[in-house]
């Protein structure tokens, strides 16, 4: 019983002394997922509209 406990005391230590690297990387990953979501909104806000016969329009931009 005691060797059991041992046990699996031993595996969540180990779990817990991982979970900073975890969290490292997917604090890493969603910085790089708003660069990259960022950059999109950048180059849709230069994208301009088209108009339903297909010829750009240029965009209006709003005085907010």
């Amino acid at each position: 019983m005691f060797r059991e406990t041992s046990s699996i005391l031993r595996e969540e230590l180990a779990i817990f002394r991982e979970e900073p690297v975890i969290l490292r990387e997917e604090s890493v990953m969603f910085r790089e997922t708003s660069s990259m979501f960022r950059e999109e909104s950048a180059m849709f806000r230069e994208t301009p509209v088209m108009q339903r016969d297909g010829l750009p329009v240029p965009r209006v931009r709003s005085m907010a």
